[in-house]
């Protein structure tokens, strides 16, 4: 009877240590492998599909003559020469088109590890959890607003992306809610419309996903002015720019969720220089 009692002292004992780990392996173990083989995969496709940018210093600006509706910015060429438009022959994001047609752009910030590719689809939903490749990834790929002309030719630009643990894909986000880090990673780079852009960060927000700062449609100068106005007032953190001067720029937000209240989402703001 006292071995019976044993047996089935260690039977539990030995159940309840699988049935625990068989949780642990599922709800912890495997998602964990999942996601870390997913931001291996992506990050390994970016470098691989990454472009060459030149020097920031070889990057045209534009001047604060230049309205919004001429937008004359110069791009740079591999052959260091400033021409209107780059010939055909010359495509910045030749090699990431190898692997998706949905490619509009490229977006850094400098001194950060944000550094990745830009998609759009008709569907703001679809590259939610799909890799660069258009294949199911639970990090998902940075897409631009069905909304916004991928050619950006419009006011603004704005561009989604997954907060994921460890502060991957837009996660470093969350480090512009600090004062001094906001302060001091305020400049980065676009691609769009095989142009290379100096973007000058100006504002960081949190808002609901509702917010009337997700807007993509202006009309009239005054409805970009008052654009402007109601992201500077709602900052938490801005530059010294007046609404008006950013209305006759393009603008380009990076939204994330940020975990700060119900639906928040972290918005940081730049302008093309």
């Amino acid at each position: 009877m006292k071995k019976f009692f044993i047996f089935v002292i260690v039977l539990v004992l030995a159940g309840t240590g699988f049935y625990f780990a068989k949780k642990y392996y599922d709800n912890e173990y495997l998602p964990q492998k999942i996601l870390d083989e997913n931001i291996e995969k992506q990050k390994n496709l970016y470098q691989a599909i990454k472009p060459d940018i030149p020097h920031k210093d070889n990057i045209p600006n534009v001047t604060d003559s230049q309205s919004s509706e001429q937008m004359t910015t110069q791009p740079y060429t591999a052959e260091n020469t400033i021409i209107e438009n780059i010939t055909e022959n010359y495509d910045i994001l030749a090699d990431a088109k190898l692997v998706t047609n949905d490619i509009v752009g490229w977006i850094s910030i400098d001194g950060t590890e944000i550094d990745f590719p830009v998609v759009q689809s008709q569907d703001n939903s679809f590259y939610l959890w799909r890799g660069v490749d258009g294949e199911e990834n639970s990090i998902g790929t940075p897409f631009l607003d069905y909304r916004c002309d991928p050619c950006f030719s419009e006011y603004n630009w704005i561009i989604y992306g997954h907060n994921i643990e460890n502060f991957q894909m837009f996660g470093r986000l969350q480090d512009f809610m600090q004062e001094d880090y906001f302060n001091s990673h305020k400049t980065g780079t676009l691609i769009a419309d095989n142009t290379i852009y100096n973007v000058n960060f100006f504002a960081y927000l949190s808002e609901k996903s509702s917010s009337p700062i997700y807007n993509t449609v202006f009309i009239t100068l005054q409805d970009r002015i008052d654009y402007a106005e109601l992201i500077l007032r709602l900052a938490r953190f801005k530059n010294n720019i007046s609404a008006e001067e950013l209305s006759h720029k393009r603008l380009v937000l990076l939204s994330t969720c940020n975990f700060e209240f119900e639906e928040s989402r972290g918005i940081l703001a730049g302008y093309i220089d």
